[in-house]
């Protein structure tokens, strides 16, 4: 027996950690923000999603003698996990106090951050790669970074920081000539060439030469102290115990299988990275309510992508796995009642087993990268509470072996050639250590190539040769152990192998697969699983262990189903995963398809596998098996039995889809829907494998040709395509702006490509954002009670239940308010009726956030349903349910002028909405003070002032008590313009009634629920043109989906008029537009705001009207563009100078004439891929339609010491404002950058401000800096008269002495803008930003995937105050764009919950999704530039968004090529964003055509359409 300790020893940064009495329910990141204050490390989604949080974690391996290192996110690490480790945070890295890292310097001085919530992750990705491989390939650097989101940069200043780092030959293949465009000098000029502009261009955003070398030998030691804990014999048993629960981690193999007979119902921690719920299945007969749940039934849903999350869905709870439709639970690999096990329907028998379960987990020591196996006889439930902490409901025991890595990985090289002695195999190789968290653990990392693995208890069967793995290697260790056989062992051996490191390659972000463990994701056995197929038709089995011996069990299609007798027995581990060589005449083949093409669940995944007769293509034996198409892999033996003895011809794959689809079948109601899809996937993915084997078999085994019956006896190399999956590659490009003037003063910042003034405090994590100030004295924290229907009376709300449990201090509700509850229409807190899923309703303050969270769950909602209950823009018209009048603008005489063209088409657009996904989510932090009822509001919003006016109303107290505080957001995207408000109004009144310090910070998926998102639209046009493609007449009416109140709704639906003719002059013009009244949250502003979603159905109109004339459809834009000074639908003046230079520009650039012939080769050359392209122009109006939100202040202060405060009304968002009006400042006062600071936006400070949104930050609040510079320098005039050759700070000494003020406010009036809606003309905005973009994609006909292979931009930018800021706004904005258009889907259940809430279920981009090949150009200023502007600048922070619709038009045209081969009707109706299921199904094919369909008033669909 182990000596027991409860001791946990760690390193954190270099310094030594010792804890006792560890809560097990704690994570990594809880205690590296709480307990240590290192906030570097971002909590952003709480479920290992977004890699925010990452860090590296160190352990000694003491079979090298070297540490190992690995990323991993610390909101999955449990605490009890770490003994032995070495925590390496942000902070450790580098500082700007002492020494900044290189890869911290060059990310920030690569321009690799803008609001820099995501950069501290970014950061730690790259430094754990640079660790382990100091010259990474540019293939490593992609892997590294898959795992890490960003909504601002679009990736690529990122991956060039990081390709600053690769070795030479993964770098620029243009570098060894000298070319690459990262070396060219600044004072190089690129050569206007044919395009004709007008100024000398540069193309250097920074400079190489200024970085410091990367010296491995500088990097901090592994602490000795863990070396030598690691090479110590002796073993300890510890054990954690907190409130609920506790944590074993056994020292031995015997200690561990003696817990596990002991208590059979515990869950094995592994990883944690499917850390969840677990519920029997449901009793027979019981009723689904109304969301279709079965009482409190818990289930699985996707997690983080792959080895996945298991969430809470029970009614009416505020947790943050709440969800209303899920999958069900299949029953549980260790449970020991099998698969028709049944909850115990007596509550107090629950409790009474509750009670006599101790809750205890043996941690696989330090949590060795694996996920849990998880079992229960009863309910029992594991929640994430707050994203950082885990509440584990009736105590289940959890199991975690300690992890000691040496002496696994001395077995591993002794068991690769076992001596006779050791006839039964490995004694310890119960799940390897994962190298990111273990440095060893009992069992090792199991590695046996040899046959001779018999259990020393009866075996199933005797395992075939092939390559035995230890179950709880992390799957980035199996990656290695694959990788290494693969290129070992002679090819026709590995085919398992191959398709297995092909399947891993994709799944999950590196940080996942470095905790995730081989034996946890085949044994959790997730429908979505990618190597489970793989697994399965590979013959593969487990070799599983318990007190009573081992035994061997074939992962098959009996273990999948969870059949009791197939599956693991109480008490049972599993110790090793064995894969079967492929024989010689044997194929295996994986496929999946996904939402993004990394770090992304699949819709389906398949594993296949073949092998012939020798010498014939006759089948001698067949297995298919499927993820994603039920609740565990699905497997088809009875279609491969039918098959059996068949040629390999196209009549057996026609067989073989019809035997398929009528034996794996899914429901219409199928959790996760797009049913259809998934449908053909099934075939398409049957027809890949037909194509595959066939082709292997021609190029490399039968000795003569195939039989004649063969479909296809020379395969055409048209179908060649459909043998590759699309490659992931580092992106090229050029980013291109104008040089400044050679007479500019050097110290003279404008116009040149600054850093980020935050930037290298990004990048060491010592910028701080709202919930990285430190804990305030007795400080209470919130959380919200929320609707759970979308339309109901509130009969009563009962908080009893919640205000007795322990910390709880107060429950808020709408009584407590002394001032205004919001508006008629949309209240703070809902009173007696709820208008949409996700109403506020309450609020429960107290000690902790995870008291606070489970005091809400606690609160009782009683609810009367109301009729209608409306979800679709469809459903609202018919209902007539709108939130404001309809807007319309109209221009000649269009009835008449329809009268009088060539053709008339008509055509619908239906755009989705947009999820804002800000890394930083809502929070808030109030502190009451003392005394005249004052408050601090420390609040991360886009207007303070707005928090501010709400604050004050909803408490009664005048404006001048409440003052708010924004240091920096970390994104805002228009989300935080009102939400904010509501949020810091609702913590302020639980200040007030408990008079203490309040924190409110949403989750992420609460977050979702709550706040809205881009206004789903609806769209109908009608054109009449010429064939000749001049339009002669346009018709668009269009409907946004409002949700349940007006908030921004009404000014959106405006804008999207006004901008919604976008770059065309069309002479018979009627626009109209309503906003829809629905019940689901109140959608707001968004980046463009309407014009995304308008300008779509314009340019859709456009590309009908190409098809309809044979017309490319850029010579249809061009010929309808405005050409000279016009005015626009809505009478205001301008000039499109601009628009002409940008198009002509772009279309030089791009070379799009003779791309779009080589396309046309390409398709038709290629079956199975389609190339499309397009290019489309833009007309972005800038402002607010109104003077007075125009209008900005500043206030500057210069000290005796000569260094100068700047304050403005501005917030930095990521956009760089802050760096912008330093920039100003320097130049109006002609100093250094260096001696001006900004410290923070307060309401204090400047009063009165306007949002910063609508593209204006900068201009007006640059004209308010430069007027108090002004005012300043007026001041100084004499003094610097009387001292010409005197320096600044005489010149302020002297102007102290003459009591001359050195604070002056500055002041900017605002531009003039008013719109007259009865006349429907006016001047609405002071300028306008032109643009074009040309993309060319490429897509798969059979999965409906698409990959980007180039795009240009050329923007008209102005005179640029900062080319690097500007280039990262139109890079981040045409990549938020582009995720709009193709990956970002919303889905909502039937009864109005948002099923897509966090990273797993919706997919915003990645660096896999940025063009191949991306270049941008900011078009030099002319003449006739506007001098409205600060020194003619233009803001961009909106206009690039819709430039990502460049992809989908291109998208579409390789889909019209695809429909045109096959003879198929144009469709015109639009549908956005064009994920795969949508391009899939467009390319219509004979799989299309096969596959089953339901009536669609036969089941209950899992989600519903909202536009």
């Amino acid at each position: 027996m182990s000596p027991s300790s409860n001791e946990l020893i760690f390193f954190v940064n270099g310094r030594k950690v010792t804890e006792s009495n560890v809560d097990p329910e704690v994570t990594l990141l809880t205690f590296l923000r709480r307990n240590l204050g290192l906030t570097g490390t971002k909590s952003a989604c709480g479920g290992g999603g977004c890699g925010a949080c990452t860090v590296m974690l160190s352990r000694h391996d003491p079979a090298s003698g070297k540490p190992r290192h690995f990323s991993v996110t610390a909101c999955l690490v449990p605490l009890c996990s770490l003994h032995g480790a070495a925590v390496t945070t942000v902070e450790g890295v580098g500082s700007i106090r002492t020494r900044v890292h290189p890869v911290q310097e060059r990310v920030a001085k690569s321009h690799g951050t803008q609001c820099g919530f995501c950069t501290p992750g970014m950061v730690m990705s790259l430094y754990t790669l640079l660790r382990n491989h100091p010259q990474p390939t540019e293939e490593q650097l992609l892997e590294a970074l898959a795992g890490n989101l960003c909504r601002c940069t679009g990736y690529r200043p990122i991956l060039e920081s990081g390709r600053t780092f690769c070795s030479a030959s993964g770098s620029c293949g243009q570098r060894a000539a000298g070319q690459c465009g990262l070396d060219q000098p600044g004072d190089d000029s690129w050569p206007a060439g044919n395009s004709g502009l007008p100024a000398p261009m540069c193309s250097e955003l920074f400079t190489t030469a200024e970085f410091q070398p990367l010296d491995p030998t500088q990097e901090p030691i592994f602490p000795p102290e863990l070396a030598r804990m690691a090479e110590s014999p002796e073993r300890h048993t510890l054990t954690f115990r907190g409130d609920r629960v506790t944590w074993v981690s056994p020292g031995t193999l015997q200690e561990l299988l003696g817990l596990r007979a002991q208590h059979p119902n515990a869950p094995l921690v592994l990883g944690n990275t499917a850390l969840g719920e677990w519920t029997p299945p449901r009793a027979p007969g019981a009723t689904p309510d109304a969301e279709g749940r079965h009482g409190p039934s818990l289930g699985w849903l996707p997690g983080p992508q792959g080895p996945g999350a298991v969430r809470n869905s029970r009614p009416g709870s505020r947790l943050k796995g709440c969800r209303t439709a899920i999958r069900p639970a299949p029953p549980h690999p260790l449970s020991p009642r099998g698969p028709k096990a049944q909850a115990d329907p007596s509550p107090d028998r629950q409790e009474a087993q509750a009670q006599e379960l101790e809750a205890l987990c043996l941690g696989w020591g330090a949590g060795c990268p694996a996920e849990e196996l998880q079992s229960s006889g009863r309910l029992c439930q594991i929640r994430r509470l707050g994203g950082d902490a885990f509440a584990l409901h009736c105590c289940p025991i959890r199991l975690s072996p300690e992890s000691r890595g040496s002496r696994g990985q001395q077995r591993a090289r002794a068991l690769e050639d076992p001596p006779s002695c050791r006839r039964c195999g490995p004694p310890l190789h119960l799940g390897g250590p994962a190298p990111a968290l273990a440095a060893g653990i009992p069992w090792g990392p199991y590695v046996a190539p040899s046959s001779r693995a018999c259990p020393a208890g009866v075996p199933s069967s005797t395992p075939s040769p092939g390559l035995t793995i230890g179950a709880g290697c992390s799957l980035a260790q199996v990656q290695d152990i694959m990788a290494k056989s693969i290129s070992e062992l002679p090819e026709q051996k590995t085919r398992t192998l191959r398709a297995l490191s092909k399947a891993l390659h994709s799944l999950a972000g590196q940080q996942i697969r470095n905790l995730a463990s081989l034996g946890g994701h085949v044994v959790s056995r997730h429908s979505y699983s990618d190597l489970n197929p793989v697994l399965a038709v590979g013959r593969a089995a487990l070799n599983l262990r318990s007190e009573g011996g081992a035994r061997l069990v074939p992962l098959d299609e009996h273990f999948l189903a969870g059949e009791a007798k197939a599956g693991l027995q109480p008490g049972e581990i599993v110790e090793s995963v064995h894969i079967p060589h492929t024989r010689q005449r044997e194929f295996v083949f994986g496929f999946r398809q996904a939402q993004a093409r990394q770090n992304a669940v699949p819709h389906v995944s398949a594993g296949m596998r073949v092998l012939f007769k020798e010498g014939t293509d006759t089948i001698e034996d067949l297995s298919i098996a499927y993820g994603g198409v039920g609740t565990t892999t699905v497997m088809a033996p009875r279609s491969c039995q039918q098959l059996l003895g068949r040629p390999w011809t196209e009549v057996t794959l026609d067989e073989a889809c019809r035997l398929v689809l009528g034996e794996v079948a899914m429901p219409g109601s199928a959790p996760g829907g797009r049913v259809e899809f998934r449908r053909t996937l099934l075939v398409s993915f049957l027809f890949r494998f037909y194509l595959q084997v066939l082709h292997e078999l021609k190029m490399c085994w039968l000795p003569r040709p195939l039989s004649d019956s063969c479909w296809c006896p020379h395969l055409p190399d048209r179908f060649l395509s459909a043998l590759e999956d699309f490659p992931v590659t580092v992106p090229r490009g050029v980013q291109t702006y104008q040089s400044v003037d050679p007479q500019q003063p050097s110290r003279d910042p404008v116009g040149r490509p600054v850093m980020h003034l935050s930037g290298l405090k990004h990048a060491t994590g010592e910028a701080v954002f709202c919930d990285d100030l430190p804990r305030v004295d007795r400080e209470l924290c919130m959380a919200l009670v929320t609707s759970s229907r979308p339309h109901a009376k509130i009969l009563s709300v009962d908080p009893s239940e919640a205000l007795r449990l322990p910390e709880v201090v107060s429950v808020i509700t709408a009584e407590d308010i002394p001032g205004t509850n919001g508006a008629e229409d949309d209240r703070l807190l809902a009173v007696d009726e709820v208008l949409c899923v996700g109403q506020i309703i309450c609020a429960v303050v107290a000690e902790t956030d995870m008291q606070a969270k489970r005091a809400a769950a606690e609160v009782r909602v009683t609810y009367e349903d109301l009729q209608p209950s409306i979800f679709s823009i469809q459903d609202a018209i018919m209902h007539s349910s709108f939130l404001c009048p309809e807007k319309k603008l109209e221009r000649g005489s269009v009835a008449e002028a329809f009268g009088e063209v060539d053709h008339v088409v008509e055509g619908e657009v239906h755009v989705g909405g947009q999820e804002h996904f800000y890394m930083e989510t809502q929070r808030v932090l109030v502190v009451p003070k003392a005394e005249d009822q004052e408050l601090d509001i420390f609040v991360s919003t886009q207007d303070p002032a707005h928090v501010q006016k709400t604050v004050s109303s909803t408490l009664n107290v005048p404006l001048n008590r409440v003052t708010c505080h924004v240091k920096r957001v970390g994104g805002g995207f228009g989300g935080k313009v009102g939400r904010p408000a509501s949020l810091g109004a609702i913590a302020a009144l639980g200040a007030v009634k408990t008079g203490r310090p309040v924190r409110l910070i949403l989750d992420r998926e609460e977050d979702m629920l709550i706040t809205g998102g881009r206004h789903p639209l609806f769209g109908k046009y009608k054109v009449g043109f010429r064939s000749s493609g001049r339009i002669k007449a346009l018709d668009i009416e269009c409907y946004i989906n409002g949700g349940c109140t007006l908030d921004h709704s009404e000014v959106v639906t405006e804008f999207l008029l006004l901008k919604l003719e976008n770059a065309y002059k069309i002479r018979n013009l009627r626009l109209r537009a309503r906003a829809c009244r629905t019940n689901l949250p109140s959608n707001t502003a968004f980046r463009g705001f309407g014009f995304p979603q308008g300008a779509l159905v314009t340019e859709s109109c456009i590309t009908a009207m190409a098809a309809k004339c044979g017309l490319p459809p850029e010579k249809v834009r061009e010929k309808n563009m405005y050409r000279a000074v016009d005015k626009a639908v809505y009478q205001q003046a301008f000039s499109p100078e601009p628009l002409a230079l940008c198009w002509a520009e772009c279309l030089a650039r791009a070379d799009l004439q003779a791309r779009r012939e080589q396309i046309d080769a390409f398709n038709q050359q290629s079956r199975w891929r389609k190339r499309g392209i397009a290019a489309v122009p833009m007309k972005f109006s800038v402002g607010f339609a109104a003077s007075s939100y125009h209008q900005a202040a500043a206030l500057v202060h210069v000290y005796t010491d000569g260094s100068v405060l700047v304050t403005h009304g501005g917030n930095e968002l990521g956009q760089g404002i802050h760096t912008k009006m330093l920039q100003v400042a320097s130049r109006e006062l002609q100093i250094p950058m260096s001696r001006l600071h900004i410290q923070e936006t307060c309401t204090a400070t400047v009063p009165n401000t306007v949002a910063t949104a609508a593209s204006i930050g900068a201009d007006v609040n640059g004209r308010a800096v430069q007027n108090a510079c002004q005012t300043l320098l007026k001041r100084l005039e004499p003094i610097i008269k009387k001292n010409p050759e005197g320096i600044w700070e005489d010149w302020i000494d002297a102007a102290f002495e003459q009591r001359i003020s050195l604070s002056a406010t500055g002041y900017f009036r605002g531009y003039k803008a008013f719109m007259d809606w009865e006349k429907g003309e006016g001047d609405p905005f002071p300028y306008y930003v032109f643009g074009a973009a040309c993309s060319e994609v490429e897509i798969d006909c059979l999965t409906g995937a698409h990959r980007k292979l180039r795009t240009d931009i050329v923007m008209d930018a102005g005179c640029s105050l900062n080319p690097a800021i500007d280039v990262g706004q139109v890079e981040g904005a045409f990549l938020q764009g582009a995720g709009l258009y193709t990956s970002e889907e919303l889905h909502y259940s039937p009864g109005g919950a948002l099923l897509s809430r966090g990273p797993n279920e919706y997919k915003i981009p990645t660096v896999a999704d940025i063009p191949e090949e991306f270049n941008v150009t900011l078009l030099p200023s002319s003449p006739s530039q506007t001098q409205l502007t600060i020194y003619s600048s233009k803001g961009l922070g909106e206009s690039g968004m819709f430039l990502g619709s460049s992809v989908f038009f291109a998208i579409g045209d390789a889909v019209a090529a695809v429909r045109r081969d096959r003879d198929l009707a144009e469709d015109f109706t639009v549908r956005s964003p064009a994920t795969p299921e949508w391009v899939r199904m467009a390319c219509v094919d004979r799989f299309t055509e096969m596959i089953p369909r339901d009536d669609p008033g036969t089941f209950k669909p899992w989600s519903v359409p909202i536009a």
